[in-house]
């Protein structure tokens, strides 16, 4: 997922994700939603600055076939994403 870092950081004018991103996405969606979360969490620790409503709609943005996330929760950004 470190593909997408590009365009989920906040600020970011990339208008897409690389292809190599949504690869990364389809497999990591294969294994288990939840490890986007958990991705997205490790990028929170580490002080990463993301945009959530672009890192949520990765999948969707990707075409690939995923679960809604309904909420993320995290400390450093102290948000909830409801939809």
């Amino acid at each position: 997922m470190m593909d997408c870092l590009d365009y989920v950081t906040s600020g970011s004018n990339t208008s897409k994700p690389e292809e190599s991103c949504c690869e990364g996405i389809k497999v990591v969606v294969q294994l288990s939603t939840s490890c986007i979360c958990e991705a997205l969490q490790k990028a929170a620790n580490i002080k990463i600055d993301i945009n959530m409503t672009r890192a949520i709609a990765l999948p969707t943005v990707c075409n690939v076939a995923a679960p809604r996330i309904d909420s993320f929760h995290s400390t450093y950004y102290d948000t909830r994403i409801d939809g």
